[in-house]
């Protein structure tokens, strides 16, 4: 039965396809036709858009332009509100123009004053020093003339002690020489010899008799015998008395030798005494002749000082600035700088506001312009639109006329969607037929092929509940349903095969670590550190501690030898107290010979070079800032005749033009040569200057720069020529001469005044 009901839909299907198609058949014809229309009112009204659009932009521009205006006029404002700020503080600072031209001078004679007021302080020093020089020199004449004093006393008292001895010596001799006592204690030593004989011829004296020759002499008067022997005993008396005598007399002469001795020694030293008294009044007086020269020089010093301070303080009065200390001179020197920067600064934002004016001025006329523009088109866009509205109501009412409000192209869609749903219809039709015709084969078939699966499983499926049910008895389960009530949860399980997994981890972890303790203590065995015994190990700590302590006594050593070369370092370190005495000695010659200068003049030739030079730099400086406002000139600190440049773009460091780019280096360059120009005496003029290349290490911005500084110049009846190869400039600058290169080594000549001519290369 469905199967006929389907074969029905069909042909019903079948018959609405085909009067859908005889409908669109019918349509077409007005279809395109109101299908032109809408194209032409699509047209229209895209116009009529466009020219609303272009009405509704023009007057958003025009709005936008006044909205400008206004931001800009707002702006004007602000910039010429900043202008009069600027003007006002111009106004209550103009004394400050004069630091322009005048810094680099007052810099120069500010770091004079402080060099002054250096040379004032050491200058005291060395004042302080010669006094103390003085004092010692006169401390050490005060104690040599008192030992002056004690040797004269030591010489007088030697003198009078001689005196002494000498008159206790004429008082033992009474009258005689030392020789004649001498001598009689000889004669008296030889008559004792003469009477010891005497005594031992006693036999022979008893026989001697008066007129009857001697055996010994063979004289015939024998004393002797008559009676007139001397006695024995009184010339040991008379000897013994001389040898009193004589020994007084020799310790007198002994001591009065010792007397004259010292008595020359301290006439000696007494001498030497006066030299070293002559010595030090000499060096008294050359002290005193020094610290006269010093205080004089101080004196000089100090009234430079007071003089160049007095100059410094008559210029900078109009700066208010009633009062340079001299220990606070870099203070000065920074207000001065300060004063300087900002006021060059509000010269050039002066420039800068006034430039920014003069283009929000320009902007606003040219946006004036650009909104007179816009409303007259804007009028003719609107009398466009009003004639396109007019022409569209026509088209648009013939449409209507035509085909109402229905849209062609829905009608013609629907008529195609009616057919499209009919065929579709057909075509789903006709699927479900054949579908259902396939799924009642494949379901005769599937049905056939489960039978026989089902028949061919049921002895397998038998056997294996057998099986199972066998299984379950063995281990004491009853049925099916005890057993899944026994069986773990697949979480619990988990759980377990986890924890097995984790302790498999921790065997395996110990038995690595187990077999690397085994390795290592392997490692330690193979390596046989030693072979001693405990006792032998004992013995070797026992020797090596007794190494320490020999060790321990080397280092004692070493500390004394370290001691030592303290001691040394010490004594170095008093030796270069005297080496830095010396050297200070040294600055001082060296200070007299920077105030005298040397015999060529060349100190004096460089202070006269160095205020031409600062004039010069006073020059290039204003020219400069109309360059850039990133650097100021300034005299080097070490060489007075090299220049140094301020870079304000970095704090004001102070830089040496050496490490200036090349277009920099020509920016200083070409402002040090018109700086110059300006230098010629009254009877010279520089009317010209000419510039040789060096522009093309210039960018765009430094280049109109300096083209608008030279144009600055011209403007004043210099003549400027630049000799470049930079196209730029070619184009910027009218009057050219151009060298034309021609063959065999000539040149032509091309420009203003030149007739055709040829010129060697």
């Amino acid at each position: 039965a469905k199967a006929e009901d389907l074969v029905a839909e069909l042909i019903r299907l079948e018959q609405n396809t085909n009067t859908s198609k005889e409908n669109l058949d019918k349509m077409k014809p007005l279809i395109r036709q109101i299908i032109a229309l809408d194209q032409t009112i699509a047209n229209q009204e895209k116009l009529c858009r466009d020219s609303e659009e272009s009405i509704q932009k023009y007057e958003e521009e025009i709005k936008k332009y006044t909205k400008s205006i206004t931001g800009l006029n707002k702006q004007r404002d602000n910039e010429a509100g900043k202008l009069k700020k600027i003007c006002k503080y111009l106004e209550e600072h103009t004394q400050d123009a004069w630091l322009v031209e005048n810094f680099a001078g007052i810099q120069e004679q500010l770091s004079n004053l402080s060099a002054k007021h250096q040379e004032i302080i050491q200058r005291e020093d060395v004042m302080r020093e010669a006094v103390a020089e003085l004092e010692k020199t006169s401390q050490s004449l005060k104690d040599i003339q008192a030992e002056s004093r004690t040797l004269s006393h030591e010489q007088t008292e030697a003198s009078k002690k001689i005196q002494k001895e000498k008159a206790a010596l004429v008082a033992i001799l009474n009258g005689k020489l030392l020789r004649e006592y001498r001598t009689q204690k000889d004669t008296l030593l030889q008559n004792m010899v003469f009477l010891k004989k005497i005594a031992d011829l006693e036999d022979l004296r008893a026989e001697i008799k008066d007129g009857e020759e001697c055996p010994l002499c063979g004289a015939k008067e024998h004393p002797f015998a008559r009676g007139n022997v001397p006695v024995m005993d009184e010339s040991q008396r008379k000897i013994s008395e001389l040898n009193v005598l004589i020994t007084k007399a020799e310790n007198i002469e002994a001591n009065t030798q010792t007397l004259q001795e010292a008595e020359a020694a301290a006439r000696k030293n007494l001498d030497e005494c006066e030299k070293r008294i002559a010595i030090a009044e000499s060096d008294r007086k050359v002290a005193e002749n020094a610290l006269t020269g010093k205080k004089e020089g101080l004196k000089k010093c100090i009234e430079d000082n007071s003089r160049i301070k007095q100059e410094i303080v008559n210029k900078l009065i109009p700066l208010g600035i009633k009062e340079v200390p001299d220990s606070d001179i870099d203070s000065v020197m920074n207000s001065l700088n300060k004063r300087l920067r900002d006021w060059q600064g509000y010269i050039k934002q002066k420039e800068e506001i006034g430039t920014t004016i003069s283009g929000y001025d320009n902007e606003i006329k040219g946006l004036e312009g650009i909104i007179e523009v816009h409303n007259n088109t804007l009028a003719e866009n609107k009398t466009r639109l009003v004639a396109q509205n007019i022409e569209l109501g026509a088209i648009k009412a013939e449409r209507y006329k035509l085909f109402g409000d229905k849209t062609p192209e829905a009608e013609e869609a629907s008529l195609n969607t009616a057919i499209i749903m009919s065929e579709q219809g057909e075509r789903t039709c006709r699927e479900k037929q054949a579908k259902h015709q396939s799924g009642l084969t494949a379901a005769l078939t599937r049905v056939e092929t489960l039978k026989q699966s089902i028949e061919k499983r049921n002895p397998e499926l038998n056997s294996l509940e057998t099986s199972f049910l066998a299984s379950l008895q063995i281990l004491g389960i009853k049925n099916e349903n005890e057993y899944n009530k026994m069986v773990l949860s697949n979480g619990e399980r988990e759980k377990l095969s986890q924890r097995a997994q984790e302790l498999g981890d921790k065997q395996t972890n110990l038995q690595a670590r187990q077999k690397d303790r085994k390795e290592r203590y392997d490692a330690e065995l193979a390596k046989k550190v030693t072979d001693l015994t405990i006792d032998e190990v004992r013995a070797q700590v026992k020797a090596l501690d007794a190494s320490l302590g020999e060790l321990k006594e080397k280092i004692a050593e070493l500390k004394t030898t370290l001691n030592s070369n303290e001691s040394s370092k010490k004594k170095r370190k008093a030796k270069q107290a005297g080496i830095e005495a010396q050297e200070k000695e040294c600055q001082k010659w060296g200070n007299l010979h920077n105030l005298i200068g040397s015999a060529d003049g060349k100190k004096f030739r460089n202070y006269a070079q160095g205020l031409t030079f600062d004039v010069m730099i006073g020059h290039a400086n204003k020219q400069l800032q109309q360059l850039t406002d990133r650097y100021v000139l300034i005299r080097g600190s070490k060489n007075p005749l090299e220049l140094e440049v301020i870079d304000n773009y970095q704090a004001g460091v102070i830089r040496s033009t050496k490490n200036l780019s090349g277009g920099e280096s020509f920016l200083v360059s070409l402002s040090l040569a018109l700086g110059l120009s300006q230098m010629a005496s009254k009877k010279v003029r520089v009317d010209s200057l000419f510039l040789d290349e060096g522009f093309g290490t210039l960018d765009d911005e430094s280049l109109s720069l300096a083209l608008e500084a030279l144009a600055s110049y011209q403007q004043n009846g210099k003549i400027i020529g630049v000799i470049s190869h930079v196209q730029a400039l070619k184009e910027r600058i009218s009057a050219q001469l151009q060298v034309i290169p021609q063959a065999g080594g000539k040149s032509t000549l091309f420009g203003p005044g030149c007739s055709l001519c040829r010129t060697d290369d």
